[in-house]
């Protein structure tokens, strides 16, 4: 009885992890990411890397290669995307008592968003790979900061939360120029423009640039061409971390990079998305992955 009782119990878990594992096949699709075994949070990762100097010269680290499938090898590294978050963050929602349908929503996504953050700051490419391995291949720690905002707004919680923020040299891009003595005063240099796929003038519908830019307009605006900022300022041996908030520009900038071949010299990505996150703005994500950038959404 025991024997049989024992056997039952086996079958059952094994069917309930095989639920699981089709339900994650399921919401991945056809893309190369599949869910990581474990979505705790990872404290003592050991870098994949090579034991010697010998070695690690003859290798190219997945931030180094210029592959789209470059992030294959530890894919099961990743969080995976937005319905997989609702799931495995409702714990952690529920520990800091945060419920959707009894605080304000503001509240809700505040609240929704540290845990999320935490999560993907987990996962950051710095968790595998330290600084040290990106001096020693000759590259430097960039941190581009598109549609930058004021130094708190963004730079300021990747230079605290990010693993080894501090050490990234940080580029801030926004069309508002009030924000320029805030981030110089933190050695931070600062790009008065609109990120965009092309150089010259754009029209802003407001000061601030939340509105997005459009070719027509009353208030114009420098534009950056962030491709070819990207070809003119970054190696493939620097390890690039981008976060972008364009004011729905991301999904015209992705493809510019894409139909460029430039999309490998951003290593990790943290977007903003502005459309449903059902359908634009997973699939966004997602490509960015397939494309060779580890993506996560902005949480803030």
């Amino acid at each position: 009885m025991k024997i049989l009782f024992s056997y039952t119990g086996m079958l059952s878990v094994f069917g309930i992890f095989f639920i699981v594992a089709m339900m994650c096949l399921s919401f991945l699709g056809t893309t190369t990411v599949v869910c990581p075994p474990s979505f705790k949070p990872l404290t003592n990762v050991k870098p994949h890397i090579p034991n010697t100097q010998e070695q690690l010269a003859s290798t190219i680290l997945p931030f180094r290669d210029t592959r789209e499938t470059r992030f294959q090898p530890i894919h099961w590294f990743h969080h995976g995307f937005f319905m997989t978050w609702d799931t495995i963050l409702e714990k952690e929602r529920t520990n800091i008592g945060v419920h959707k349908k009894s605080v304000p929503a503001g509240e809700y996504f505040g609240q929704w968003g540290s845990s999320t953050a935490a999560l993907q700051w987990s996962r950051a490419l710095t968790r595998l790979y330290s600084p040290d391995v990106v001096h020693e291949q000759g590259g430097r720690l960039i941190f581009l900061d598109l549609g930058a905002r004021s130094y708190d707004t963004s730079t300021l919680r990747f230079r605290t939360m990010y693993p080894e923020g501090p050490q990234f040299e940080v580029f801030a891009v926004d069309p508002d120029n009030t924000y320029s003595d805030g981030f110089e005063k933190e050695g931070a240099t600062f790009l008065n423009f609109a990120a965009d796929v092309k150089n010259g003038t754009g029209y802003l519908t407001d000061r601030s640039g939340g509105g997005g830019v459009s070719e027509q307009g009353t208030i114009p605006t420098k534009l950056l061409d962030i491709g070819d900022w990207l070809e003119r300022n970054v190696a493939p041996e620097d390890l690039l971390v981008c976060k972008m908030d364009v004011e729905g520009n991301e999904f015209k900038i992705f493809a510019d990079w894409k139909a460029r071949g430039l999309a490998t010299l951003v290593d990790e990505i943290f977007v903003e998305c502005h459309g449903s996150y059902e359908t634009k703005c997973r699939k966004l994500l997602v490509d960015m992955l397939e494309a060779g950038m580890w993506s996560h959404e902005w949480p803030y």
